[in-house]
């Protein structure tokens, strides 16, 4: 498995940013394709619980217009499983 490593930390909170406040198309393709990726290394998933991504992921939850729902839960759930643990066990 390919593990994605952050090179410059301090761009995810610009890619935060840019879930919450940018265009449908840069959450979609940019920002929520890339945090996905970036959230796969277990050491980028504090980095963008420090910058605030949980509230903006629940947003595109919650909007079913904009037609994000599964991305969203998907890192949502990249974020909040166990580096140890199955949870599916």
């Amino acid at each position: 498995m390919r593990v994605i490593k952050v090179l410059y930390p301090q761009k995810v909170p610009h890619l935060v940013d840019l879930l919450r406040n940018g265009t449908i198309r840069g959450k979609k393709y940019y920002a929520l394709t890339t945090l996905f990726n970036l959230s796969i290394n277990h050491a980028n998933k504090g980095r963008a619980v420090r910058a605030s991504i949980v509230t903006p992921l629940l947003q595109l939850v919650k909007d079913t217009n904009l037609g994000m729902i599964d991305e969203a839960l998907s890192i949502l759930l990249l974020k909040f499983r166990s580096k140890t643990r199955d949870w599916r066990a």
